[in-house]
């Protein structure tokens, strides 16, 4: 269902950046509250620069892991966006799309570890539990993609 709603509504394409590909705060060195270096660009692409916001927003949530992930100071993704959407001037088109394309990736992702955990010869506990939390994410993606059409 995610994928084929997600075929269904590609957004207007945007000239092409350089995208990071896994554009989060784990991957940004900083030195006195300045970015001093951006690291980890082994899947980095000449893209659509929304894939990295939305990448960025969904692993700047706090809740995405059902609350595992606590106090850690950071603004919310809505604060996030509103803040980047400020800076920029104008809303970011079709965002909600790219959201739900970043948690079908999550999705994907999580469905591979734990395919090929399953067939260790000594599994993994933390990969295994990665299952759960497939179709919860799934959901999200379809939550979003409801948004866009609403909109």
């Amino acid at each position: 269902e995610c994928r084929r709603r997600l075929l269904e509504t590609v957004p207007a394409d945007v000239p092409p950046t350089l995208v990071h590909g896994d554009w989060r705060l784990g991957n940004i060195l900083c030195r006195d509250g300045e970015i001093a270096a951006v690291i980890d660009w082994e899947i980095w692409a000449a893209g659509d620069p929304r894939i990295d916001l939305a990448w960025f927003l969904l692993m700047a949530d706090e809740q995405r892991f059902s609350g595992l992930r606590t106090g850690t100071g950071l603004p919310t993704p809505d604060e996030l966006r509103a803040t980047y959407e400020t800076q920029r001037g104008r809303k970011v088109a079709a965002l909600e799309w790219f959201a739900a394309l970043v948690r079908y990736k999550q999705a994907a992702t999580s469905a591979l570890i734990v395919k090929r955990n399953r067939k260790a010869a000594t599994p993994n506990e933390r990969a295994l539990s990665f299952a759960a939390r497939i179709a919860p994410v799934l959901d999200d993606a379809l939550r979003h993609l409801d948004r866009l059409e609403k909109a």
